[in-house]
């Protein structure tokens, strides 16, 4: 299922054809934006530069700013993403120092959770990459540790479930993290996380394959979905359709659809209300910039294949990032930031400017076949 989204959809205006939701935040400035979730008609924008959460409503309007860059209570340090935790608020969590900071809806502060709490050695050196909480209580965690008795040479990966005091109840998964040479050969790293609605974990085992794992906390319940990714999907001869309808819609366009030499790669774990876990992969194609080429396959929580969607938007920069919410919304977030940049020319002038680059989110809806 192709959904083609073009540019004209795009950016705060609506035109005939154009799916809902098809909004520029123009109104709200961000210094970066490290996630975008939503639930019901709310949707979170975590900037990472400030700490605020910018809440804003189907249409993309703003109401209203929770949290803020510190140490205080609510305050946030170095966040890199969000889940929804209890009391119906959100749940921040933080790179290093490993925290998870919950905020009620009105932003005041509620609990913190920091991992190995109670185990000094690891809780100073603990840092974290992503987590979701479980509706049965606790957090599911990812990230890493480094061992300073060793020198500092040696760190390793984990995915476990975590109290509100910081205790690991479940220890999914632990491993060494590899050098470079061995991530290259046998990919023992899982960036992913995701909860399932029975509790179950859904992480992704490597970099370089196609292969996620179910596995249920306090259990030895274990299912491993590998699968080659061209398997039901569209075929190249209709993948290349796309690309040539594409061009003669934008004729004079120099850009390329290139077929990706690398096998694809799983880049994001999400499970809708339904339960349905959607893995969202690579392109079948290489870049496209400042086409936006997403695929999502959608598998039952037990992980049996259902289909598979895929989103072309186009974009108007390179580094725009499609970002799953609910499996009929979606977000593009762009992160363009500024830097001062300095010149000199052969007269012997000089100087420094500012060059500001954009950064936005747009929320598009996207309807049913």
């Amino acid at each position: 299922m192709l959904r083609h989204i073009p540019r004209r959809c795009v950016g705060g205006h609506t035109a005939p054809g154009c799916p809902r939701g098809a909004e520029r935040l123009s109104e709200v400035f961000f210094g970066y934006v490290s996630a975008v979730v939503a639930r019901g008609d709310e949707v979170y924008i975590l900037d990472s530069q400030t700490g605020e959460i910018t809440v804003v409503d189907a249409q993309g309007r703003p109401a209203r700013t929770i949290g803020g860059m510190g140490e205080g209570p609510g305050e946030l340090q170095l966040p890199i993403g969000m889940t929804f935790g209890p009391t119906n608020g959100i749940a921040v969590i933080q790179g290093y120092p490993a925290k998870v900071v919950e905020l009620l809806p009105d932003g005041a502060p509620g609990a913190v959770i920091a991992p190995y709490d109670n185990d000094p050695a690891k809780r100073s050196s603990c840092y974290l990459v992503s987590g979701r909480y479980r509706s049965m209580g606790g957090y599911v965690l990812s990230g890493g540790w480094i061992d300073f008795a060793s020198g500092g040479d040696r760190t390793t990966l984990f995915v476990g479930v975590f109290d509100p005091d910081g205790n690991v109840t479940d220890l999914i998964a632990e491993s060494e993290m590899p050098n470079a040479d061995q991530i290259i050969e046998n990919g023992t790293y899982w960036p992913h996380v995701a909860v399932g609605q029975g509790g179950e974990a859904i992480r992704t085992t490597a970099w370089d394959r196609y292969e996620f794992v179910l596995e249920s906390p306090g259990s030895d319940e274990v299912r491993t979905v590998r699968r080659d990714a061209t398997d039901k999907t569209r075929s190249r001869r209709e993948l290349d359709a796309v690309a040539s309808n594409w061009l003669r819609q934008n004729p004079g366009s120099d850009k390329k659809f290139v077929p990706a030499k690398t096998s694809p790669q799983i880049v994001s774990v999400d499970v809708d209300a339904s339960g349905h876990i959607w893995i969202g992969r690579s392109s079948p194609y290489e870049p496209l910039a400042p086409e936006v080429f997403m695929v999502f396959d959608v598998f039952s929580a037990n992980g049996d294949y259902i289909k598979t969607v895929e989103l072309v938007v186009e974009a108007d920069r390179e580094n725009d990032r499609l970002v799953f919410l609910d499996g009929k919304r979606f977000a593009v977030i762009r992160n363009y930031v500024c830097a001062g940049i300095a010149w000199s020319n052969s007269a012997g002038g000089s100087g420094s400017e500012d060059q500001c680059m954009e950064v936005t989110v747009r929320l598009l809806e996207v309807g049913e076949d």
